[in-house]
């Protein structure tokens, strides 16, 4: 059965299913606080999962294969780039007198809120194979 296959016969996580797959003892029991029954992979849920410390590239690499989880990390780093530029941009702003303490804690927050979204989102496409690959280059 391939890595896809068992996505679509999956109906949620489970801190069962973690410890299967060798999750440690600490990433176990916060997904065990954060979904006590087990999370259905959704954008929402993804976000939160990623908004609250859990890797969504550790399942990434149990889950995706070849050339879904390079296209997956490419797509993922290029997204933690775009987020990182634009939280050095805001504290370049604040030290410069631009921006108050509390304009950029809420900016902050702002920005880390739709970079968990923009996370689970990119994730879930992938999961549900709602992504274009592109074509393998020739070697």
């Amino acid at each position: 059965m391939t890595k896809r296959e068992k996505r679509k016969r999956l109906k949620k996580i489970t801190a069962d299913l973690l410890l299967d797959l060798k999750a440690c003892g600490p990433a176990i029991a916060h997904f065990d606080k954060l979904f006590p029954k087990g999370a259905r992979v959704t954008e929402a849920n993804a976000g939160k999962a990623y908004r609250k410390g859990l890797e969504l590239y550790w399942l990434a690499v149990r889950f995706f294969s070849g050339n879904e989880l390079r296209y997956y990390v490419d797509v993922e780093d290029q997204l933690d780039d775009g987020y990182w530029d634009r939280k050095e941009n805001l504290y370049e702003r604040y030290y410069a007198s631009k921006l108050s303490a509390e304009g950029i804690k809420k900016r902050l927050k702002q920005l880390e809120d739709r970079h968990a979204k923009a996370e689970g989102k990119l994730f879930v496409k992938f999961w549900e194979g709602r992504i274009r690959l592109p074509k393998a280059k020739a070697e």
